[in-house]
């Protein structure tokens, strides 16, 4: 008893490495951390000793755009089309540049054509990048890419960076324990999902027992996600800051099944956010947060400089943003539409309300009675502040030269970020 008690007395170590973790497609809601469905027993034991952001939002709900935005600390709208040009127009360094710079080993695991370094340049400033893009049926958690991460972690000696991205909850849905689902679910969502394209493309309404088991199978991917993460998750020495979060959730509503880019509701901007820093704050709070927010967190733990405006704050001083910013994915042709809103156009998400502004009009949700966002009330929204902050970074950013990417038109349709405009019959 003697020597548990002396090890727990304890100082923490400093920070000095980073584990970032990225879970493409979960939705906060949909978490057992959160109240969802969704069995995640690692991360809710590991968010035990971390400090959990119960309201966490995304700026923008697309994959590569959504982690430019995270790994920069600035706004989506800095970063121009990533997903046509290849790269980012954002000059100033990423969060691999800067941990690169301070002396980290830097390394990157991505699964999935949009999170390819040929289809984002989010290779900037590591030294390693190894991309998944294989889904077999079924397919190996993050693309069987876990356990080379976790041998690089546990191989690590100084200080290192480890950017781990899985693939696993967006469509096309291949993992999770089959014999609990019945043959409608599996001659349905089957790899290649010809079935419910269809649905997701607004040319045929679902039925309930489609959303019900969409729903039920794409828990069970974050299920199997979370069993598989627990060997990462022990690799990381007592020294490391440890992130868990999202670029987006995805909506499994009537008005807009299987899909995120062309939403701004809570189901796919309200993201999981863990961050586990040694000696720091452990514990849940409800501040409203950003994504931009992550890095500048990090490196205000990690205590490495970086000499470039973010424009996230560092959540460990306390700083409370208490509004988040989005716009939905400008290429989408199908949007979630906001009561008379013919297409959102911005977002802006603060405490209890959600604000939706368009071209004709503006309404916001009074979330406390009304969360499943079912009542638009006639609203106001001035953006000029949020505007003139994103002009400010003009001087960081320049049009990239295009770079040859690898998703085929018929690829982007496949996962979505390509949508035929046929309306619901």
């Amino acid at each position: 008893m003697l020597a548990t008690w002396l090890i727990a007395c304890q100082p923490a170590p400093e920070p000095a490495s980073l584990l970032w973790i990225s879970l493409d497609t979960v939705g906060a809601q949909y978490l057992s951390l959160h109240g969802g469905n969704a069995a995640t027993p690692v991360i809710d034991d590991f968010a035990k000793r971390a400090q959990v952001y119960d309201q966490a939002f995304t700026h923008f709900p697309e994959t590569s755009i959504a982690h430019w935005t995270m790994l920069t600390g600035v706004y989506p709208e800095v970063h121009g089309d990533v997903p046509r040009l290849g790269d980012s127009e954002y000059t100033g360094h990423t969060a691999a540049q800067v941990l690169a710079a301070a002396g980290y080993a830097t390394a990157a695991w991505t699964e999935g054509p949009t999170m390819h370094e040929r289809a984002t340049g989010l290779d900037r400033g590591f030294t390693s990048v190894r991309n998944a893009q294989t889904r077999e049926d079924p397919a190996p958690a993050c693309g069987g890419q876990l356990g080379d991460a976790t041998e690089w972690v546990n191989r690590q000696e100084g200080k290192f960076f480890a950017f781990v991205h899985c693939f696993d909850a967006h469509t096309p849905y291949t993992q999770g324990d089959r014999r609990v689902v019945h043959d409608r679910l599996k001659s349905q969502f089957a790899a290649d999902m010809p079935s419910i394209l269809p649905i997701r493309d607004g040319r045929e309404a679902p039925t309930p027992e489609v959303l019900h088991d969409a729903q039920l199978f794409y828990e069970l991917e974050i299920s199997a996600l979370d069993a598989a993460l627990a060997p990462l998750l022990a690799a990381a020495r007592a020294d490391t800051v440890v992130v868990i979060t999202a670029d987006h959730g995805e909506s499994f509503t009537p008005e807009y099944p299987f899909n995120h880019s062309g939403s701004l509701f809570d189901e796919v901007l309200h993201v999981p956010l863990v961050i586990r820093v040694p000696g720091g704050k452990q514990g849940r709070e409800d501040r409203v947060v950003g994504l931009v927010d992550v890095l500048p967190t990090v490196l205000g733990a990690l205590r490495v400089p970086h000499g470039q405006p973010m424009q996230g704050v560092d959540l460990g001083t306390g700083a409370a943003p208490g509004e988040v910013w989005a716009m939905p994915d400008p290429t989408s042709t199908r949007q979630r539409l906001a009561g008379p809103l013919a297409g959102p156009l911005v977002a802006r998400r603060t405490p209890g309300l959600l604000v939706l502004g368009g071209q004709d009009g503006t309404v916001s949700y009074d979330l406390a009675g009304d969360p499943q966002h079912q009542r638009p009330v006639p609203a106001s929204l001035d953006r000029s502040a949020h505007d003139e902050r994103v002009a400010a970074m003009a001087a960081y950013r320049r049009a990239p030269a295009p770079r040859a990417g690898v998703l085929s038109p018929e690829a982007l349709e496949a996962l979505g970020y390509v949508h035929r405009s046929e309306p619901v019959r």
